[in-house]
């Protein structure tokens, strides 16, 4: 049981940081004289769930296969299990950043109709936060791994240190140089630059990439039946992403076409439904 708490209680705590960093960014621009940043900041946050839960698989499948590689103690398996993942996080990553303009415009399609203001600042956030999409995947294949190791610590430390970088950013940025929206979106992206830093560097730590054993071929890495296995074992959690994406997206979506006000007074509510499990 001891043993269990251990490994749950880091992983937990990460987890609980990441609705208590939406509720800051919302303090932060609901503190500046129009509430369509609010809508924005709910607009831009949805905007980016569509975008990256679905790659939620990148964390808990990784988290399994290489879990299962631990216990065979089998190094070699390990750090395929992170090389795989990180290679889809980063094929995705390109695709997002090449076609960032017409993703925000079908994302702005099926969101439907916002007031001007929401979908100007929304934009704002969008352009500037789209260039965390290599590190943000690519911390989900991480995180997964370190899972995988028994080491959720790890995982626990760069949370920590992610969100309160981006909260001390996201300060300085609209308090400190008068920023608006573009202030709190500046200080997501590079609390999420630092962030996969800091994790690349426990990854090293861990000394798993430097144990010897057989060298890592390229086709090692793209070998079919191991990644057709990949996708087999994350296939139901794609589909259980999607339809809690679905949900989400719904609700901002109806506030939306509601007028900036209640898109912002449903922000709120958004997030305090979800600290209320704490």
């Amino acid at each position: 049981m001891i043993r269990i708490l251990k490994l749950a209680i880091p992983t937990i705590i990460s987890t609980l940081t990441v609705p208590l960093l939406g509720l800051l960014d919302v303090v932060i621009v609901g503190h500046l004289s129009d509430p369509s940043y609010i809508g924005a900041i709910a607009v831009g946050g949805m905007m980016f769930s569509l975008l990256y839960w679905g790659f939620g698989f990148l964390r808990m499948g990784t988290g399994g296969l290489t879990a299962q590689a631990f216990g065979r103690g089998d190094k070699r398996d390990i750090r395929l299990q992170l090389i795989r993942p990180l290679r889809i996080a980063v094929a995705v990553s390109v695709f997002i950043l090449l076609l960032q303009r017409p993703l925000e415009q079908l994302i702005m399609i099926l969101i439907g109709e916002n007031e001007p203001a929401v979908s100007h600042w929304a934009s704002v956030y969008f352009r500037i936060c789209v260039w965390g999409a290599p590190a943000t995947l690519a911390l989900y294949a991480l995180n997964g791994w370190f899972v995988g190791l028994q080491r959720p610590k790890l995982t626990m430390y760069v949370a920590l240190l992610q969100n309160i970088l981006n909260m001390l950013l996201s300060l300085l940025f609209v308090y400190g140089f008068g920023m608006q929206v573009e202030g709190v979106a500046l200080g997501t992206l590079l609390a999420q630059w630092i962030g996969i830093i800091v994790a690349l560097f426990y990854a090293w730590r861990t000394g798993i990439f430097l144990s010897g054993g057989e060298p890592i071929r390229l086709s090692d890495v793209t070998d079919k039946p191991a990644m057709l296995q990949y996708f087999q074992v994350n296939k139901h959690i794609f589909g259980r992403t999607l339809c809690l994406i679905a949900v989400t997206v719904s609700f901002t979506t109806f506030g939306a076409r509601q007028g900036g006000t209640m898109l912002a007074v449903n922000t709120l509510m958004m997030q305090l439904f979800t600290i209320s499990p704490m």
